[in-house]
């Protein structure tokens, strides 16, 4: 579904922004019986800081993991601390359960992170199985920093570019405060995968569930929306995400879609009324995509975007749509005080505190205008951004938590995703 927020366009206000909101949402699932086998590889730190209940939980998470894996499934088990093994092998389940479980009690605590060394392992054993129809995801999990082996994000999210050109997709959950958070979601922003923070370590099975649930009920694969834009208007970025825009055909992309699942993006573009043809449309939309077995290709029919061009300045302001405002207004929220963040930890702490103002300011005046089912997200949006200033003022900079939970809203963003 495509809407742009200004069904309006002023004939003499030369060259205008307009947004248009781009939503695709998953169909209902296929049967357990029906849906691709999956292939999993769980890549576990065992070094020393996971000691106790976090390492105990890391074992109950995995256990539920094997419990709702069907027969045909493949799984297999790494572990990493001063280096990586492979402590089960890639093999379809069977009716092997009991023995995976075995093996995952045998998980001890020791050692530093060789969290590059984990994630490479896990894609090997995920390749072994590798193949056009199931669905290739490495679960990381860590608490701590690479301390071992090739450590930088940038080493560590090409890592990500690699298995992602293989087929491979690397969801990344950071347990606790001491772990990188952007390394973390650059890992998983490299394959269209899941960036999770688990604050709290009895909220990790919930996590493992929740994925593998969202791997289970894929619907599409291989999604790809086209936007062709006509002679006049000009696509300048999709708001809060890093997808690429090129100059009349803008593409996005990405690996799956799940049951219900929704992805909205913002796309933010100039039009000059002066050379636009609008006599046709603002915006063609396509979708193509594959089933989620891969056994069928399908593309949506063309959705033609309109607007008017029109010299009555009223007209233009009235038929402005509200949602939509209110969706940009919180996307160019995120992007902005990650910008203000930024500054502050460059040392620019009054430029920071600008623009955290004025971003109070922009959410606060969207607020009054916005839909009654807008005003819980912009609501949201203005508690957050307060905490952030008042952290800013009080402690200079953000506590650790704070930043990671800010990164991991950030990540889901990204997506398309709602955020988790």
């Amino acid at each position: 579904m495509s809407r742009c927020r200004q069904k309006w366009i002023a004939a003499n206000g030369g060259q205008q922004d307009v947004v248009i909101q781009l939503k695709v949402k998953g169909g209902k699932t296929v049967s357990p019986s029906e849906r691709p086998p999956l292939n999993v590889a769980v890549v576990i730190d065992q070094s020393s800081s996971m000691r106790g209940d976090k390492l105990q939980q890391a074992k109950t998470a995995t256990h539920s993991v094997i419990d709702k894996l069907g027969a045909k499934d493949v799984f297999s088990l790494i572990s990493y601390s001063d280096e990586a093994k492979v402590l089960v092998p890639s093999e379809p389940i069977g009716d092997r359960k009991s023995f995976l479980r075995k093996h995952v009690n045998k998980l001890e605590a020791n050692g530093y992170t060789a969290l590059y060394a984990g994630v490479e392992m896990g894609g090997e054993q995920v390749a072994e199985w590798a193949d056009e129809n199931n669905i290739s995801r490495v679960i990381l999990l860590s608490d701590g920093q690479a301390n071992r082996g090739p450590t930088s994000n940038g080493e560590i999210s090409q890592l990500g570019v690699k298995l992602a050109g293989k087929g491979i997709s690397v969801t990344t959950i950071g347990l606790g405060d001491g772990f990188n958070e952007q390394l973390m979601a650059a890992l998983a922003n490299a394959s269209d995968a899941n960036y999770y923070y688990v604050a709290d370590v009895e909220d990790l099975d919930e996590i493992f569930r929740s994925e593998l649930g969202e791997l289970q009920s894929i619907v599409a694969r291989d999604l790809k929306i086209e936007i062709q834009l006509p002679k006049g208007v000009r696509p300048i970025r999709f708001i809060g995400s890093d997808a690429p825009v090129s100059n009349k055909v803008v593409s996005l992309n990405f690996n799956t879609l799940s049951s219900e699942q929704e992805r909205s993006f913002l796309l933010q573009c100039t039009v000059d009324p002066k050379t636009v043809d609008l006599s046709e449309t603002l915006a063609d939309v396509q979708i193509g995509y594959a089933t989620a077995d891969r056994t069928a290709q399908k593309q949506t029919n063309n959705a033609p975007l309109l607007v008017t061009v029109s010299d009555k300045e009223e007209l233009v302001a009235a038929a402005e749509d509200q949602e939509i405002r209110a969706n940009t207004a919180v996307s160019l929220n995120r992007v902005r005080v990650n910008e203000a963040i930024l500054n502050n930890d460059k040392g620019n702490s009054q430029l920071c505190r600008q623009m955290l103002a004025d971003q109070a300011a922009a959410l606060n005046d969207a607020f009054i205008s916005a839909p009654e089912a807008s005003k819980h997200a912009l609501r949201e949006e203005i508690e957050l951004l307060e905490t952030t200033r008042s952290q800013i003022e009080s402690l200079g900079g953000l506590s650790s938590r704070f930043r990671k939970k800010q990164q991991n809203r950030q990540n889901w963003q990204n997506s398309g995703k709602i955020i988790k």
